[in-house]
């Protein structure tokens, strides 16, 4: 429960073009009520920056919004504090199901943020799965002195469950062409 990977707090305030985050990951978390299991979060009240697996009652107040279960989630500042929770029940634009992600092999998975069109979006094996449009030209807002945790949140009890590889924090959007790049193409071990 205690386990994560603390990557500080420095460059998380050039994003001004949009952010990516990516990892390459097999989840074997539960999706029960209550759970989250912790890709990638930097706590800074409004200003926080994450992307997990979620089943709680908030969905009604995602963007756009969902009934509640099993999601994954990418929240950021951007003109606001605001969640894109893509639900994991196949009617995804690419009907990703948490048994589809939990099949034993790595899944490229990716958060993005386009400053210069607004697209809000979440990525699954190279392929747009969730997205949301935002007002074009508007930067998200992500410093702050909190450090940034891979698979967990600082002090625990978040615990990413499964394997996470290759993680990487791009300060822009990648292009799909970029992103499907990344697809799985191994199994874990």
């Amino acid at each position: 429960a205690g386990s994560g990977v603390n990557v500080g707090s420095e460059g998380f305030d050039q994003t001004a073009d949009g952010i990516t985050i990516e990892a390459v990951l097999f989840p074997l978390w539960s999706g029960e009520l209550g759970d989250y299991d912790e890709i990638f979060r930097k706590e800074d009240g409004g200003n926080r920056i994450l992307f997990s697996f979620q089943n709680d009652t908030f969905g009604g107040s995602a963007n756009p919004p969902v009934d509640p279960g099993p999601v994954l989630s990418f929240g950021l500042n951007v003109g606001g504090y605001g969640e894109l929770d893509m639900p994991l029940d196949g009617s995804s634009e690419a009907a990703v199901t948490l048994e589809s992600l939990k099949d034993g092999q790595f899944h490229h998975v990716a958060a993005t943020y386009d400053t210069a069109s607004g697209e809000k979006a979440i990525w699954v094996d190279g392929v747009r799965a969730w997205s949301v449009m935002l007002p074009a030209g508007t930067s998200p807002v992500t410093g702050g002195g909190t450090p940034a945790y891979i698979g967990n949140v600082e002090g625990g009890g978040e615990p990413f469950t499964g394997g996470i590889d290759e993680v990487a924090i791009w300060s822009r959007a990648l292009t799909p062409d970029e992103g499907s790049e990344k697809e799985s193409v191994h199994s874990p071990t």
